[in-house]
């Protein structure tokens, strides 16, 4: 991760409380500014470190290849910088939760796993459906709203999901949209706790300060 990215991380691990008293949108100022600065100074030194490059007719038919390995470097880094707000809740948790970050599929009627949890969980994930109908980070993303389930195993809605929810040792869940400007939907930011939990005015706040930072870095690579 780069550097400006890993002290904007170790800056919301360190100062959470002071950001959770701001307002919504004093924080999401602030966050912008943060990386707003983060991201002209790492263009500074990516200017120096890339040397201009002149074009020749013979690269045209590369640059599909290009922008697809372009794609693929983003969505790394996209990655390795969500994977370090997964370690800020989880410190914050003092490990009596797992985290994990998705985002939508280009058509946007499904989620994908992006950091967090692990690659089988992923998999078994993977195009998790948006809609009013869902459950978790299916439902958050649809209705644009937390979606706190206490227990799993008593809410008939996880009855399709309870085998996987036994599987991977969880019982609270608990789910946070990400929205960019426009109330543009980017994802969404999942708790998964071994016991049944139910959420407080402060575990609200902390998960809105992630989800305004997660959508600051999702934005920049999207």
């Amino acid at each position: 991760m780069a550097t400006n990215e890993m002290n904007v991380a170790t800056y919301i691990r360190e100062c959470s409380d002071e950001l959770q008293r701001l307002s919504k949108d004093a924080r999401l100022h602030l966050l912008e500014h943060i990386f707003g600065m983060a991201a002209l100074e790492a263009a500074k030194y990516e200017s120096e470190m890339r040397p201009p490059v002149v074009p020749q007719f013979d690269q045209f038919l590369s640059e599909r290849a290009d922008e697809e390995d372009y794609i693929t470097y983003r969505r790394s880094t996209l990655q390795e910088a969500l994977e370090d707000l997964v370690n800020v809740a989880a410190n914050r948790l003092e490990g009596k939760a797992r985290a994990a970050f998705y985002i939508p599929n280009e058509c946007g009627t499904g989620l994908h796993r992006v950091a967090g949890m692990n690659a089988a969980y992923g998999a078994h994930t993977a195009g998790f459906k948006i809609s009013s109908q869902s459950i978790a980070c299916g439902l958050a993303a649809a209705i644009h709203h937390p979606v706190i389930t206490y227990d799993v195993r008593h809410d008939p809605a996880w009855r399709p999901w309870q085998w996987l929810a036994t599987a991977y040792d969880y019982r609270g869940c608990w789910s946070f949209p990400i929205e960019g400007r426009g109330r543009k939907m980017l994802g969404t930011f999942s708790l998964y706790f071994k016991e049944p939990a139910q959420a407080n005015e402060r575990d609200m706040l902390f998960a809105a300060t992630i989800t305004d930072t997660a959508a600051e870095i999702i934005g920049r690579r999207v």
